[in-house]
């Protein structure tokens, strides 16, 4: 801020200059120029010469003007808003500074000027709180603009609730590292491709197009960045992600998910199997199907064979642990990938409760039904493929069946399904 000063206005003029980059102009108390800088001369256009002898100073084209009440009054006016003319009749937005000042003991007093150029800034105003699109301005992250749009995108009722929060404050940390980056070459000058981040608002997940920009900005280099929500478009891609890797029937991931996880899987144990290291994990897939499903569907009717393949994987998903990978192959076909330690007894756990779950009577409606399922086991070996491992279970699991069939034969019960059903309510 500027001081009451007795000097020589020459002293006082190069003093003040010496330190902003704006137009500076002194006045005698009568209004009359007695000095400006180059930057003045460079804003208005006007000269020193030319503005000697002149009564009214031309750049001031209103009575209400900052400038000019403050050369009246003789009064100290700090960051005030005001519209001046150039040589050429252009108007510009200042943000003016005055200071009342003496010349000398004798000298009547006059005023100093400072005015700094916020045309550009005041466009930038213009320009953003016309368009819809989120906006907001940051220094080195400190938010110090945006429009109404961008306020109700990040939930708050106006602008001012969010001005000097920080932009790190909002961006979801998986970001927070490709933001920084960007941001620091934005400050440097480099073009920034659009991109897309999360941001959390209200403990609500965001999807954003974040487009930032370099801009001079209440005459500081800052960021100005616009924001597109695109969540309904990431909303409407998980989804259909979603319908192409899982069942629609079951919940459970499809066959597309079982080949893509049990591969990476696959390759990660054979990474740490090679060379002189061994890794003592071994992956293991059942093969599991439902024994005579298709009299189920064809006594009963689909509709319950439906909620017999619901049923089935609810109960494998609520008995595997969360790092086992289960799918349903199709039809009635479901298949188990485990990683295990080097003790067996874990899986021989899991596979005895699944069975003993899967394997008994189940109630549908007015039927109910007792369940019987086959499967098969297939511990990998190495060198061998995602493909011949599911082979070799299915060919465990089709042997079990063909035993049972055989058992069911030599007992007389060949003509008989492997489940039976009866009514336990309502008509057959």
């Amino acid at each position: 801020m500027m001081r009451d000063l007795t000097f020589d206005y020459k002293s006082l003029f190069n003093q003040a200059t010496a330190v902003t980059p704006d137009a500076v102009i002194l006045l005698n108390h009568e209004g009359q120029a007695l000095h400006v800088n180059e930057a003045f001369h460079q804003l208005y256009g006007w000269t020193l010469q030319e503005l000697n002898g002149m009564d009214v100073l031309p750049f001031i084209s209103d009575d209400k003007s900052t400038l000019r009440k403050a050369l009246v009054n003789l009064e100290t006016v700090e960051s005030t808003e005001d519209t001046h003319m150039t040589k050429d009749g252009c108007a510009i937005q200042l943000s003016i500074n005055c200071k009342p000042v003496r010349y000398d003991e004798e000298r009547p007093h006059g005023l100093i000027a400072v005015m700094h150029d916020i045309t550009g800034q005041k466009a930038i105003h213009s320009v953003i709180e016309r368009t819809a699109e989120p906006v907001f301005i940051h220094h080195h992250g400190a938010i110090i603009y945006m429009n109404q749009a961008c306020a109700e995108l990040l939930k708050a009722k106006q602008p001012s609730d969010l001005l000097d929060s920080h932009i790190f404050d909002f961006i979801h940390e998986d970001f927070v590292d490709l933001m920084q980056e960007r941001t620091k070459r934005c400050y440097m000058g480099e073009e920034v491709d659009a991109v897309d981040i999360k941001i959390i608002v209200e403990d609500e997940v965001l999807w954003v197009t974040v487009s930032p920009n370099p801009v001079l900005f209440q005459g500081k280099h800052c960021t100005q960045v616009s924001l597109r929500d695109v969540t309904m478009q990431y909303d409407r891609q998980q989804l259909l992600e979603e319908w192409a890797y899982h069942d629609v029937l079951t919940g459970l991931p499809n066959r597309r998910y079982f080949i893509a996880s049990a591969e990476k899987k696959l390759s990660n144990w054979q990474e740490a199997n090679t060379g002189d290291t061994f890794n003592e994990h071994q992956l293991v897939v059942m093969s599991l199907d439902c024994d005579d499903f298709k009299q189920i569907n064809d006594t009963l009717g689909h509709e319950v064979g439906d909620q017999v393949l619901k049923k089935i994987g609810r109960v494998i998903e609520q008995t595997v642990r969360e790092t086992d990978t289960v799918a349903r192959m199709g039809g009635d076909e479901f298949l188990i990938l485990f990683e295990l330690e080097q003790d067996e007894r874990e899986l021989h756990r899991i596979v005895n409760d699944l069975l003993t779950k899967l394997n008994q009577a189940w109630n549908f409606g007015t039927n109910q039904i007792e369940m019987r399922v086959s499967y098969g086991l297939a511990y990998h070996r190495n060198g061998e493929t995602l493909h011949e491992l599911i082979n070799r279970a299915d060919r465990d699991l089709y042997k079990m069946k063909r035993k049972r069939l055989i058992e069911r034969f030599q007992s007389g019960q060949h003509t008989q399904c492997a489940y039976s059903t009866r009514f336990i309510g309502g008509h057959p």
